[in-house]
């Protein structure tokens, strides 16, 4: 019931102590004071053996550099009748539990690993993690990592943050997943959009009512689903307040949204508005499976701006119906690594959408299936506006747009399996100010 007594918490479990349930009832530690804490220290243990027993702590903040467990239960964090306080200490302990884990208060653990859920719910309740992660599912199908009504996972150290579930679900204004510090910060999600136990959102990675997800590390930000990412404009900042983004960086570092099924990057706030990465970083977007069956579509602008960093749309099969550009020295790189369908190319460039390199770096178009093939469509632009190179490299390109270089240059070569001439009729251009060089298939009209 005391106040800590400086840096010594009020209830310690030591390095050669432990607390051990055995029987069947649950197990309760409490430190009632304002100001006390709870700390499982380096060694020691708390550990709830009942069979679906429950381990519950109730503190200003629990604080775990040894272990705690439950590997057939349940652990819930609270705070005390006073309340709790978030805590970015460095932890070194493990928290895992075979079932779920319930953070209502303030859980400082370098791991955190569940065989169900992992929970966050409530106005300020914060699991800040280590190096070690957070990871729910290790022992289900349905295993999710949820952060709603306000509550807070995250990260202040250096290391490499990762959190992992079947599914992931920040929901609610205040409710957020962020790191800061050095180390590469990942958000992933293993299960389907369609699997049992899949946010009401039909999102296996979901972020919605204004819930966040906080990139203020200055290294690598990754989104990835075995489902599929729906993105616009307005659902990606760079500004570290903005209100309503849904995903933000706002330090410089590489940028990666990753789908096993399909990203689609749609409108919002009408035909003009922009999906912009304007700091230094490669911004990547990868929509790929093995069955080469996974869709990125380009129905909204994007730009790349930053003053470094490559632009890379990475899918099986990619539409682009809105402007891409980069503008800053990165390259703009754009691979396709499905089979055409029918009569439509496994990258096609579409009547309103154009792929524009205004920056330094190099500029490459590649599909390579081995039936896989470019087509710039009628009112598509390919524009390498600056000195250099404009490579292309497929089975076929078919222009029925314009591919051009006014001051460049223009390759076209086969892809690693070779390529296919065409007799197909073609009504586009392919201009150079420079040279165009064919050692693959290149139809065009002009």
């Amino acid at each position: 019931s005391g106040a800590d007594q400086g840096s010594t918490s009020a209830l310690t479990v030591g390095g050669l102590g432990s607390i051990i349930q055995n029987g069947t009832g649950t197990l309760q530690l409490t430190a009632s004071n304002a100001t006390g804490t709870v700390n499982v220290m380096s060694g020691g243990k708390v550990q709830q053996y009942t069979l679906n027993g429950i381990l519950a702590i109730d503190a200003a903040t629990v604080f775990v550099n040894g272990l705690l467990e439950a590997p057939s239960g349940n652990i819930t964090i609270a705070g005390n009748t006073t309340g709790f306080t978030p805590s970015t200490a460095a932890t070194t302990g493990t928290t895992s539990a075979g079932q779920n884990i319930t953070v209502n208060g303030a859980l400082d653990s370098n791991t955190v690993t569940a065989g169900g859920n992992v929970t966050v719910s409530g106005t300020g309740a914060t699991l800040t993690g280590g190096s070690g992660g957070v990871t729910a599912g290790t022992g289900s199908t349905t295993g999710t990592v949820g952060v709603s009504a306000g509550g807070v996972i995250q990260n202040t150290g250096n290391a490499d943050f990762n959190v992992t579930g079947k599914y992931v679900s920040v929901d609610g204004s205040g409710s957020s997943i962020s790191a800061t510090g050095s180390g590469n910060f990942t958000v992933k999600a293993t299960g389907s959009d369609t699997g049992a136990g899949a946010p009401a959102s039909g999102f296996a990675l979901s972020v919605t009512n204004n819930g966040k997800i906080v990139s203020g590390n200055t290294s690598s930000l990754t989104v990835q689903t075995a489902g599929s990412i729906s993105l616009n404009p307005s659902s990606f900042s760079t500004n570290a307040n903005n209100a309503t983004a849904n995903f933000i960086k706002s330090q410089p570092g590489d940028v990666s949204f990753i789908s096993n099924t399909a990203i689609d990057i749609g409108q919002q706030g009408g035909i003009s508005s922009t999906l912009t990465y304007d700091l230094a970083g490669k911004f990547t977007l990868q929509s790929t499976n093995s069955f080469h069956t996974a869709q990125l579509n380009i129905n909204q602008s994007i730009a790349k701006t930053g003053a470094t960093g490559d632009l890379d749309l990475i899918g099986d099969f990619i539409a682009v119906s809105q402007p891409v550009t980069q503008s800053g020295q990165g390259a703009l790189n754009i691979t396709a690594s499905g089979a055409d369908q029918g009569s439509t190319s496994a990258l096609t460039v579409g009547g309103l959408g154009s792929v524009i390199q205004n920056g330094t770096g190099a500029m490459q178009l590649t599909a390579s299936n081995a039936v896989g093939t470019v087509n710039v469509l009628s009112g598509g632009i390919v524009n390498r506006a600056t000195d250099g190179i404009l490579a292309v490299d497929a089975r076929t390109v078919f222009v029925n747009g314009l591919l051009e270089a006014p001051s460049g240059n223009i390759t076209i070569a086969g892809n690693t399996t070779g390529f296919t001439p065409s007799t197909a009729a073609t009504t586009g251009t392919t201009s150079a100010g420079q040279n165009i060089t064919v050692n693959g298939a290149l139809d065009s009209n002009t």
